[in-house]
């Protein structure tokens, strides 16, 4: 073959490698996992160094619930990538799923130095740290979680529930407070704090 029949045939290999990727991001939007996954097996035969084929295939098991599978695709995704903290964030939230919670930590900790401005990443290492019993050190990483989005319910749920649990009621009612305001439809802060209310009344 001549230089430019070579070149015509990788131009084209790269082209079908192209579409096949668009073709499973499509499907993981669409939800379909299954066939999204096996369009993500023959861009990774392909190429077994395609990055955005593994981040696609790891999104897509660990939207399915297959966490071991994830957590392989997100090793994968930390050795290839330049978007290290995006990378061990996605990698730390699957170590944490599987209770591996100090292999989390290390991950959501790097995380958080690579992009200090991730609600996400603070709100993870607050989770971790929550688990891990390390209570104020959650509620530092929760509440940078809410600085940097203030509506963010769920970090404000749970700072609520780190501070119940270090005996802060006040704080404890004001985030549940908080978090009513801005989604009423939230049954599972509403009975937490009418739980928390119907103690304090008891204990008058």
């Amino acid at each position: 073959l001549t230089d430019a029949e070579v070149d015509g045939v990788l131009e084209a290999m790269v082209e079908l490698l192209d579409k096949t990727v668009a073709w499973a991001d499509a499907l993981r939007r669409d939800r379909q996992f299954t066939q999204a996954i096996s369009k993500y097996d023959s861009a990774i035969r392909a190429n077994p160094n395609h990055e955005e084929s593994y981040w696609g295939r790891a999104d897509a098991y660990y939207a399915r619930g297959a966490l071991a599978e994830a957590l392989q695709d997100y090793d994968k995704v930390v050795e290839l990538t330049n978007r290290e903290a995006e990378a061990r964030l996605a990698r730390g939230t699957v170590l944490a799923r599987l209770d591996r919670l100090e292999d989390a930590l290390v991950d959501l900790q790097a995380a958080v130095r690579g992009c200090p401005g991730n609600s996400s990443a603070h709100f993870e290492l607050g989770s971790c740290l929550h688990r891990l019993g390390r209570l104020e050190l959650a509620i530092e990483a929760y509440s940078r979680a809410i600085e940097l989005e203030p509506a963010h319910v769920s970090a404000l749920n749970n700072r609520a529930i780190v501070h119940l649990l270090r005996r802060d009621v006040e704080a404890a009612k004001a985030d549940w407070e908080t978090c009513l305001i801005l989604d009423r439809r939230r049954g599972t802060v509403r009975h937490n704090l009418r739980v928390l209310l119907s103690k304090a009344k008891s204990q008058r």
